[in-house]
């Protein structure tokens, strides 16, 4: 058993560190971050492991999707910064896991380097939704200074411009179909990942005690898009990039779920159908049709 889950993760690199290198030259400067891309699949299965010994099977599925997922191909290659965030976050969430099931000091210490590191990456360029000066006196010059100050001040632009840019990243436009990065007809997700994906929410919250590894994971949904929708661009794809690992846990769950619900060859036939056509088509516009 221990053999095929070595054999397992090290496919998972190769087939990763392979997929990262299709569209850019390999080279010295970009390998670093090709290597600690490809192993954040392999991280990602530990942590999930870590957090619930009974998830092994969502843990493997949860890599392997990660592996094929196109918000983590496309930003993979060349984003050094944020993969290397990503890879700090696991770290520290896997080590918090070791420390919170073995009561070993020792991981507790460990967490304080990733944590350090984690202080180099925080971005404060974020916050601020600047009104137009001519537009504050076109809407005072209508109504006046009161219901300026009552509907239209600060606080309200603040709370709707964050709600608008926080809610976009839960949109179908960001998901699936939208203009995202470089390419207006592929979202971050593959297409046949969004059925499995409310699947596996649904599944997550319709139990009557929620699972502490679903728990995680669904305020991790939630608190991800914070970053990106505090910053002044309506989608900010590099600051929202925390947001794939959640994503990638419920579409696992909801494609394991699905799995156990259906034991028959039919429903594997469909999995693998469904998911190697989406891919083929992914990367048909991965590697012709982005903008380079």
């Amino acid at each position: 058993m221990a053999k095929n889950k070595t054999a397992f993760l090290i496919t998972i690199f190769i087939f990763s560190f392979f997929l990262k290198t299709l569209r850019i030259n390999l080279n010295l400067i970009n390998l670093p971050t090709l290597v600690l891309s490809s192993l954040i699949p392999i991280l990602l299965f530990f942590l999930i492991k870590q957090i619930d010994q009974k998830s092994e099977k969502i843990a493997i599925i949860s890599s392997i999707i990660l592996t094929i997922n196109p918000y983590n191909i496309y930003f993979s290659p060349t984003t050094w910064k944020i993969n290397f965030l990503l890879f700090l976050l696991l770290s520290t969430m896997w080590l918090f896991s070791k420390y919170f099931n073995n009561k070993n000091f020792k991981y507790l210490i460990l967490i304080i380097i990733p944590l350090v590191f984690s202080l180099f990456f925080i971005d404060n360029n974020s916050g601020s939704y600047p009104q137009d000066n001519n537009r504050i006196q076109t809407i005072i010059n209508e109504t006046n200074s009161f219901e300026y100050h009552l509907f239209y001040g600060q606080p309200q632009l603040f709370i709707r411009n964050f709600s608008t840019r926080y809610f976009n990243y839960f949109s179908q436009e960001f998901l699936i179909f939208g203009d995202t990065f470089a390419n207006p007809r592929h979202g971050v997700i593959l297409y046949c990942s969004i059925f499995f994906l409310i699947l596996g929410i649904f599944i997550s919250l319709s139990i009557k005690k929620i699972q502490k590894i679903n728990l995680i994971f669904f305020i991790w949904l939630l608190t991800a898009p914070i970053p990106a929708a505090l910053s002044p661009e309506l989608i900010n794809t590099d600051k929202a990039f925390l947001l794939s690992i959640p994503l990638i846990y419920f579409i696992s769950l909801g494609i394991y779920f699905f799995l156990i619900k259906y034991k028959n060859k039919l429903a594997y036939s469909f999995v693998i159908f469904a998911y190697l056509l989406s891919f083929i088509y992914y990367l048909d516009m991965y590697l012709n049709h982005f903008i380079k």
